[in-house]
């Protein structure tokens, strides 16, 4: 436990490090891309499901403040990815996942996934619930931190817009598409703006038919 505790703090003082050295040259952070974090969390679910599996938990540490500042700009950033990594995972598992042992999922469940095209639907709502309301919140805390932001835009897409109206948090599925079009207006970051643009795109074709003047 010591050692783990000692290990995370290592990391975090060397991710400020990083970030205050970016800040200071005016460099653009070098975080992991998305597709990186994907392999990661693919390699590491087995081993801690519970951990990656609770995206709720994970938007909620990256949420904190205070261990937001020991972590720093880099670390924020690649927390966001890995929140990214974690909602792709379990919205898209591999159906080999299903036999595995501590799974939920049956192989039912993996072949009526792979049938809608690899996504797990049922995985899909409990992660749009969790996030429903977090994810505009992450959003509105992390907008000037383009390196933070631009993952955390990832996740809509892999979300079930539809349950935002079935969940009645037509305010958060609001916040959501204005954050994006205020992100998209505001910021010049590449990747930023092809994932504000994303978010817009999909929840126009996606998105619930109630609730398509919010995205209009």
């Amino acid at each position: 436990m010591c050692y783990c505790v000692q290990a995370g703090n290592v990391a975090a003082a060397e991710a400020a490090s990083q970030s205050a050295a970016a800040a200071a040259s005016g460099a653009e952070l070098a975080t992991l891309s998305l597709l990186r974090v994907v392999d990661l969390v693919e390699a590491l679910w087995e081993h801690m499901p519970q951990v990656l599996g609770d995206v709720g938990a994970l938007a909620d540490h990256l949420a904190d403040e205070g261990a937001g500042e020991l972590r720093g700009r880099l670390g924020n950033a690649n927390l966001a990815a890995l929140l990214a990594g974690a909602v792709y995972r379990s919205v898209h598992p591999p159906a080999a996942a299903a036999g595995r042992k501590g799974r939920s999922r049956t192989a039912r469940d993996a072949a009526a996934a792979a049938a809608a095209g690899g996504v797990d639907a049922q995985a899909q709502q409990e992660v749009t619930v969790a996030l429903a309301q977090k994810l505009p919140a992450l959003l509105t805390q992390f907008q000037a931190e383009p390196g933070v932001a631009a993952p955390l835009l990832a996740i809509p897409s892999f979300m079930r817009l539809e349950q935002f109206l079935l969940s009645k948090q037509e305010e958060g599925y609001r916040a959501l598409l204005q954050q994006a079009d205020g992100l998209l207006q505001r910021h010049s970051h590449l990747p930023l703006v092809n994932e504000s643009a994303a978010v817009l795109v999909h929840a126009s074709k996606h998105g619930p038919a109630a609730l398509q003047e919010i995205g209009g």
